[in-house]
């Protein structure tokens, strides 16, 4: 039998959906195209602008001292201001560019971020939350849980073999109590423990005491994300 545990989903408000298991990597290839795009756009508007600027023969213009009447060569600032001036939409356009590939880059770094961590946005949030409610003292988890999760492998693609029963001296087949039994209650109800008996629970004290399964290490988060497992 194989069992697969993937993460959940990432949700992105603005655009009401899901960034699916399989799309990730698509993502994050679409947030660099649109970045790409940005500079492209404040490339050309460079090149538009800078043309403007030499059919105006703006490098030969003078400023001209009210007072004294002197004249002096325009700055590198007053350029560009002329130039921007005679075009603000063709400006508003490279400024706009700007913005989008500075917050769109931002917002790929950090999404890679999360990635090497082995986290979504949505789970940093949870997180969060977890270790300010770990912090104030008020989260108590069942001791067995809590070894599990300490001890706990990379189960992204488990082959599990049904068991053996194992064979008395006569030959007859006969039930096994001891390693097949407690991986068998070991993820069972508290109630199918013992009658009557009550899980013992642990205060955590700090959120590094629960490990976080789906971090494999950054190189292992990142390879997941460019070649994604199959959901079959």
């Amino acid at each position: 039998m194989s069992c697969v545990w993937l993460k959940p989903p990432l949700r992105m408000e603005y655009v009401n959906n899901c960034v699916g298991h399989l799309n990730y990597r698509w993502f994050i290839l679409f947030l660099t195209t649109v970045v790409n795009m940005a500079c492209y756009a404040i490339y050309i508007t460079y090149v538009l602008l800078q043309r403007e600027a030499v059919s105006q023969k703006v490098d030969a213009l003078v400023v001209i001292d009210r007072i004294t009447g002197a004249r002096t060569p325009i700055t590198w600032e007053q350029k560009w201001m002329y130039i921007v001036h005679r075009d603000l939409l063709l400006a508003a356009l490279g400024l706009f560019g700007v913005c989008v590939a500075v917050v769109v880059t931002a917002f790929i770094l950090y999404q890679l971020s999360q990635v090497l961590r082995g986290h979504t946005t949505n789970e940093s949030f949870k997180w969060d939350d977890f270790a300010y409610d770990v912090d104030h003292g008020e989260v108590r988890i069942a001791k067995d849980v809590l070894v599990r999760n300490q001890n706990s492998v990379d189960e992204a693609a488990v082959e599990t073999e049904p068991e053996k029963p194992a064979q008395d001296p006569k030959g007859n087949a006969k039930k096994r109590k001891g390693k097949g039994a407690a991986k068998k209650m070991e993820g069972a109800p508290p109630s199918a423990i013992q009658e009557g008996q009550e899980r013992e629970l642990v205060l955590l004290t700090s959120p590094k005491q629960v490990r976080n399964i789906y971090n494999k290490g950054w190189w292992r988060n990142f390879m997941s994300m460019v070649y994604p497992e199959p959901l079959n």
